[in-house]
């Protein structure tokens, strides 16, 4: 699979191909023919985002069991790129990939991938939750758009490969509910989260980590402790530095949260967390704060910040990464 590129955490212990369940997993491929279409099996109900040349000429292609999807056809000669990104998130059911066809063609060797990767860790907000939904409309998968999430969006603007680590509900000690057994911490370590199949964290390794974790540790107006989201979210980091001892880790707040909460995370993450590491000799961290959703930027489903929101906090998270990184 050579001339096949997956960006994201995908398992390849089966024969048949390989398996991916995050928000945001891509597969990249260039060919020359007249269509070309890709075998794959569904666990469950899911959508991917299909662009051809750049252009998405299939914005949610929903995906179950097992078939072949044509992904264009009629194509002009010449060379051309297809990517097929993962949209929902993995809750819904991991996809295997079985293989692309293409006719009157065939496949393409790829450029370079971009020597610049980012992973961005965090909740809803980062899975881009209901992004191309409305407040009021009932929740559907179909409306998620991870490739529409400012993770995304700032990658791309930093020609960056980005791996999003996310789900919906969960927090650094609890999920929104309150339920302490519900963390991403504990599905960090993960490539098919709900198999508990183990990522190689040596085989990608990111020059910034991005940690936006915490508003579903406030949520409904609860304060978790203080002493023990924080020593929570130390541990969490010095895990990832672990696993990446020169990246540079870029806490993130935003962009629902606000009033007393938003001063208390505030709070904890400057005061506590980057201070403590700061003064323990812990280099390359920071804090980053995304500006608040506001209403007439259009909220997403159950109020999760829409596409508009997620362009803004994608640029100012550009911005950042941009000037820490002197990319």
């Amino acid at each position: 699979m050579e001339q096949i590129r997956f960006s994201g955490r995908f398992d390849f212990n089966d024969a048949r191909g390989p398996r991916f369940a995050w928000s945001g997993c891509t597969i990249l491929v260039r060919f020359q023919g007249t269509s070309i279409s890709v075998r794959l099996k569904s666990h469950g109900e899911n959508y991917l985002l299909v662009l051809l040349d750049g252009r998405v000429i299939q914005n949610a292609l929903r995906v179950t069991d097992e078939r072949e999807y044509t992904l264009a056809a009629s194509l002009k000669e010449g060379p051309h790129e297809i990517s097929l990104v993962r949209r929902n998130e993995f809750y819904f059911g991991s996809i295997q990939f079985l293989g692309f066809h293409v006719t009157g063609g065939g496949l393409l060797a790829l450029p370079p991938p971009s020597d610049k990767k980012i992973e961005i860790i965090g909740d809803s907000i980062t899975c881009g939750f209901g992004n191309e939904g409305a407040m009021g409309m009932e929740y559907h998968q179909r409306y998620d758009n991870a490739y529409l999430s400012y993770a995304a969006i700032a990658s791309r603007l930093l020609e960056a490969e980005c791996h999003i680590i996310g789900y919906s509900g969960f927090g650094i000690i609890r999920d929104y509910l309150g339920n302490e057994q519900n963390t991403l911490p504990a599905k960090y370590d993960f490539i098919i989260p709900e198999e508990n199949t183990p990522w190689g964290f040596d085989t990608w390794i990111p020059q910034l980590v991005g940690i936006n974790l915490g508003t579903n540790d406030f949520g409904f107006g609860t304060t978790p402790d203080r002493e023990q989201f924080t020593a929570a979210y130390v541990n969490f980091i010095k895990r990832i530095r672990g696993h990446y001892p020169n990246a540079h880790i870029l806490c993130i707040v935003g962009t629902t949260m606000g009033g007393k909460a938003l001063e208390t995370i505030r709070t904890y993450i400057q005061e506590d967390i980057i201070r403590l590491l700061s003064n323990s000799g812990f280099k390359q961290i920071s804090y980053l704060e995304l500006e608040q959703q506001k209403e007439e930027d259009k909220l997403g489903i159950s109020g999760h910040p829409g596409v508009r929101t997620h362009q803004i906090a994608g640029r100012r998270l550009y911005e950042e990464i941009k000037r820490l990184m002197n990319w």
